[in-house]
């Protein structure tokens, strides 16, 4: 258990089924399955375990010991700026997306070439960093400011109360448990 080497904060993933990897193909070819009851489950099964040996869930796939929440991933999830270095970091100033190159030795040459590694960028306008901070908010115990969602979004969010998956807090949307482990398809919703 990573537990037992007694960290400050943990992350925790479901299994992700990426192109080009042996998982893909197994997939693909129908020699696994994607079940989301299994995946909700084993999301539970890691909150109930990390919430019991001390740990605060204060987002969807991150925990940590009181006081040890990243400064820097909350900010993300903020839609606050954030600087990423080195290859396939990517950086957000200004709302400015950029990415580097992937590739090490290209990452290398390029900057030793013209003095950066960028690869991508893009201008993000004021919709899509709304519809971002709605998606990267829910994933946070903060939740989202109610004003980030339009009229039909809003009424969507109180049946989400209604349906125990959320509450209203200091005018805010946060997902609760079984909410939680849905958060993306609600995001999906709301934006």
């Amino acid at each position: 258990h990573a537990v037992a080497l007694k960290p400050d904060h943990l992350s925790a993933y479901n299994l992700t089924y990426e192109e080009d990897t042996v998982f893909f193909e197994s997939l693909r070819r129908g020699e696994v399955t994607m079940n989301e009851y299994i995946d909700a489950r084993f999301f539970h099964l890691a909150d109930d375990f990390l919430r019991a040996e001390g740990f605060d869930h204060y987002e969807t796939s991150n925990y940590a010991k009181p006081a040890m929440h990243s400064s820097h991933n909350q900010g993300y999830w903020r839609g606050e700026d954030y600087l990423g270095l080195g290859p396939s970091a990517v950086s957000t100033l200004d709302s400015v997306r950029t990415k580097n190159v992937a590739d090490t030795a290209r990452y290398v040459a390029q900057v030793q070439a013209i003095g950066n590694a960028l690869v991508e960028s893009e201008t993000l306008d004021d919709e899509a960093r709304r519809l971002e901070r709605i998606a990267l908010g829910l994933r946070t115990t903060e939740g989202i400011p109610l004003t980030l969602l339009d009229d039909a979004a809003q009424q969507r969010a109180m049946t989400l109360v209604n349906e125990k998956l959320a509450r209203i807090e200091q005018d805010r949307l946060i997902l609760i448990h079984h909410g939680r482990a849905l958060v993306d398809p609600i995001a999906a919703e709301l934006v």
